[in-house]
């Protein structure tokens, strides 16, 4: 069943997330698939907006949002996976990974963590488990 995308009330149009960057995203399969400029909202009127940004905590923009998610995988899975994906090689990826912040460092900044460790229908039950739960926690805010 695919999540019911939706957005933040607090975004600004001056924001520079608000220019361009903020898509609402929801997960079918195994693939997060987002439409630019879309507007969800939940029944009670509240919005979420959803931003891809791989370079978010890198960028210093982590308190330009309300949580911070982040994806985890052991480094051994990582490189195999950019072996795999981009034909580098093992001593290239290993590279690539040390270029960027460390899986603690993430955990460190973030609010929700999430692993694709494993198979796609448990890392979609990990995911509707935690927008189920940020449902709650945006529902419980006060106008």
């Amino acid at each position: 069943m695919p999540l019911t995308p939706w957005e933040f009330p607090h975004s600004k149009p001056d924001h520079p997330l608000s220019q361009g960057l903020c898509f609402t995203a929801w997960l079918t399969g195994s693939k997060w698939q987002g439409t630019a400029g879309s507007n969800w909202s939940l029944p009670t009127g509240k919005h979420v907006c959803v931003i891809e940004a791989a370079v978010l905590l890198e960028a210093g923009w982590q308190n330009m949002v309300h949580e911070v998610w982040t994806i985890v995988i052991p480094e051994t899975e990582a490189v195999r996976r950019i072996v795999e994906r981009d034909g580098l090689s093992e001593a290239a990826a290993q590279s690539r990974l040390q270029s960027q912040m460390s899986g603690q460092q993430l955990v460190d900044q973030s609010h929700v963590v999430l692993s694709t460790l494993w198979e796609p229908h448990v890392t979609q039950s990990q995911v509707e488990k935690a927008w189920a739960l940020l449902q709650k926690r945006v529902d419980a805010i006060k106008p």
